[in-house]
């Protein structure tokens, strides 16, 4: 996912917002109608660790 961060669409997932603390994909793969938001950050292992 960090490796496609950025790139509008890259064949399985779309973007559909780009916000200023995370991108918000659209799965057109597997699970049709799945979001995810990525971070836009740096690398955490626990949510609490995000810092905006």
């Amino acid at each position: 996912m960090c490796a496609n961060r950025g790139l509008e669409d890259n064949g399985y997932w779309l973007r559909i917002l780009k916000g200023s603390h995370a991108d918000v994909y659209l799965n057109r793969a597997v699970l049709r109608g799945y979001a995810v938001a990525i971070c836009s950050g740096p690398h955490v292992s626990e949510s609490t660790q995000l810092a905006l």
